[in-house]
């Protein structure tokens, strides 16, 4: 059964917010969801970016009344390993 998680970089400077975010999807398995919360509009764009180009999935964006972002992220597939050709 897939997990939700929520994490909360409102107080987390970049580029140490991507990492965590990175962190904790590399933690999770393929179908899980994780919703990141962010104070700064361009971290939020950074970030959106960020996923776009990798294998996990940007399933929501939203920004609340206090000006914060949310971004729901579904973890996608590992990505495939390239095993050693022995000689």
């Amino acid at each position: 059964m897939a997990q939700k998680k929520t994490l909360d970089l409102t107080r987390v400077i970049a580029p140490l917010d991507f990492l965590k975010c990175k962190q904790c999807l590399s933690r999770m398995n393929h179908g899980d969801q994780l919703d990141v919360i962010l104070s700064d509009a361009l971290q939020a764009r950074t970030l959106v970016t960020i996923i776009q180009r990798s294998r996990d999935k940007v399933m929501r964006t939203k920004e609340n009344e206090k000006g914060l972002r949310m971004i729901r992220i579904l973890k996608g597939p590992a990505p495939l390993t390239r095993k050693s050709k022995k000689e």
